[in-house]
C-alpha cells in the first residue's frame, strides 16, 4: 500500500516509435531517447532523439535533434553534459559518441569499434573523461575520451564474466567500476590497479540464481551498492572498512513479485527506486542503519518496467516500460521529506551541543564518557526521527484512505436517498 504520492506528469508513447532507452541531461531540461520505428518489422529503423523537457514536466515531442545513425539503446550523457554516447546496430556493434552543440569542440560525432555483439549498457565516470560499455559478447570495456571527443582509447577489456554483461556503473568517486551479469555475480574493478577485478559479489547470498540479470546502482555519496535480482529480490552491499575488496551483504528486500529490472538511487541518497517485471515501481527509504530499509510507495505501471532514471535535480523520475511508454513523475516530495529530516536532525545536534556545554569537567575521563553518551543519544534521536518521518508518511496515507472511504460512504448514502425518491 502506498505511503506517499508521486504525481504523474506526462507520458510519451507515439504510435510509430517505441522508446527503448533514455537518459536525462545533467544540467539542462533535455531528454535523450532511443526509438525503434515499429512500422517496418523487417528493416527496423533505429534512431535517437533529443527532446525538450518543459518546466511543468511535460515533453515537447518536436525533437531538438534526431540522430539518423541506426543508433539503438542504451544512451547516456556524460556528467558534464559534453558528450552523448549510444550503441549502434549489431552489424558493427560500435559506439557513437556525439559531442553536443554547446561544448567547446562543437557538434561532431565519432565512432569507436570494439565489441563483437550488442552493447547492453553504457556509463560515464564522474569526470566525463572515461566511459564503460557492457556487451552481449560477455565483456565490458573501459574507454578514455580525448577532450574534444574526436577519439577514444580502449584502456581495458574486462573478461571475467561467463555471460552477458547487462549492467555497468561507476562508483561516485570514479575509482571503481561495477559490472553485473546473469552469471550470478557483480564484479568490482579498480582504476588504481589498471582495472583488475578486486571483488566478486556472489548474488546467490541474496537469492540470485544463474541466468538472471544483475542490475546495479551505487549510492551517490556512500560506499553502498544496490542490486536487483530475480524473484523480486533487491540486495544491499556495503564497504565497511578501508579495504576496497571487503564488501558485505547487509540487507535483502523482497517486495516485488517478479524479476527486478532496474535500480536507481535518488540524488539526495535518502530514497531509491526499483522497477520490476511485475509492472510496479517501489520507492524505498534508508535510515542511518542501512539494514533498516522500508518500502514507502508503490507505483502501478501499465506494463513491465524496463528502466528507471532520476534527474540530477531530484524533481523528476522517468519510468520506461517494455511496451515502449516513457512516464515522468514528480518526485519533489522526496526532496521535501529529506529537508524535513535534516531540519529535525539539526535540532538534535543543537541539543547535543547544549548538553556538552552544560556538562563541562576537568576530568578527561568523564568528558570522554559523557561524549560517548551524547553520541549515542544523538544517534538514537536521529534514528527515532527517521522512524517518525516514516510514521508521518504512513499516517498521511491512512488519512487519505480514510477520507476516501468516508467520501465513498457519503456518496453511497446520497445515491440511496435518490433511489428512495424515485
Amino acid at each position: 500500500m502506498s505511503s506517499l504520492y508521486l504525481p504523474e506528469l506526462t507520458r510519451l508513447n507515439t504510435v510509430t516509435d517505441t522508446v527503448t532507452s533514455m537518459d536525462f541531461h545533467p544540467t539542462e531540461l533535455i531528454i535523450a531517447a532511443s526509438f525503434i520505428d515499429s512500422t517496418n518489422l523487417i528493416n527496423r529503423n533505429y534512431i535517437t532523439k533529443l527532446l525538450r523537457l518543459l518546466p511543468d514536466g511535460t515533453i515537447d515531442e518536436t525533437p531538438i535533434e534526431t540522430l539518423q545513425e541506426n543508433t539503438h539503446s542504451p544512451v547516456a550523457f556524460s556528467p558534464n553534459g559534453q558528450f552523448l554516447a549510444t550503441g549502434t546496430r549489431p552489424s558493427s556493434s560500435s559506439i557513437l559518441l556525439k559531442v553536443l552543440p554547446n561544448s567547446p569542440s562543437g557538434n561532431i560525432m565519432s565512432y569507436f569499434i570494439g565489441h563483437h555483439e550488442w552493447i547492453t549498457s553504457i556509463a560515464f565516470d564522474p569526470t566525463g573523461h572515461f566511459f564503460a560499455t557492457g556487451s552481449s559478447d560477455h565483456t565490458a570495456r573501459v574507454w578514455q575520451v580525448v577532450p574534444d571527443g574526436r577519439a577514444a582509447t580502449c584502456l581495458a577489456i574486462l573478461t571475467d564474466h561467463y555471460s552477458i554483461v547487462t549492467s555497468v556503473v561507476f562508483s561516485p568517486t570514479g575509482s571503481f567500476l561495477a559490472t553485473g551479469s546473469p552469471d550470478n555475480t557483480v564484479k568490482l574493478w579498480c582504476r588504481d590497479t589498471n582495472w583488475t577485478c578486486i571483488a566478486s559479489l556472489d548474488q546467490s547470498i541474496g537469492g540470485g540464481i544463474y541466468g538472471v540479470e544483475s542490475i546495479i546502482s551505487f549510492h551517490p555519496t556512500l560506499s553502498l551498492l544496490a542490486v536487483g535480482l530475480k524473484y523480486g529480490t533487491v540486495t544491499l552491499w556495503q564497504k565497511k572498512t578501508d579495504d576496497d575488496t571487503n564488501w558485505t551483504h547487509i540487507k535483502t528486500m523482497k517486495e516485488h513479485e517478479q524479476e527486478v529490472h532496474s535500480v536507481a538511487f535518488h540524488p539526495d541518497g535518502l530514497f531509491f527506486a526499483t522497477g520490476s517485471l511485475d509492472s510496479t515501481v517501489k520507492i524505498w527509504m534508508l535510515t542511518n542503519d542501512k539494514s533498516i530499509v522500508k518500502c514507502v510507495h508503490t507505483i502501478f505501471c501499465p506494463y513491465m518496467v524496463n528502466e528507471i532514471k532520476f534527474h540530477r535535480c531530484g524533481k523528476f523520475m522517468a519510468v520506461l516500460t517494455y511496451e515502449g511508454t516513457l512516464i515522468l513523475y514528480d518526485t519533489s516530495i522526496l526532496i521535501q521529506k529529506k529537508t524535513e529530516l535534516l531540519a529535525r536532525q539539526g535540532i538534535a545536534r543543537l541539543l547535543a551541543q547544549q548538553l556538552s556545554t552544560d556538562h563541562t569537567s576537568t576530568d578527561k575521563g568523564l568528558d570522554i564518557i559523557r561524549e560517548q553518551k551524547i553520541t549515542r543519544e544523538v544517534d538514537a534521536a536521529n534514528q527515532s526521527l527517521q522512524v517518525a518521518v516514516l510514521n508521518s508518511i504512513e499516517a498521511q496515507a491512512k488519512w487519505k484512505r480514510g477520507k476516501g472511504g468516508r467520501i465513498s460512504m457519503k456518496k453511497r448514502k446520497i445515491n440511496k436517498r435518490k433511489s428512495y425518491c424515485k
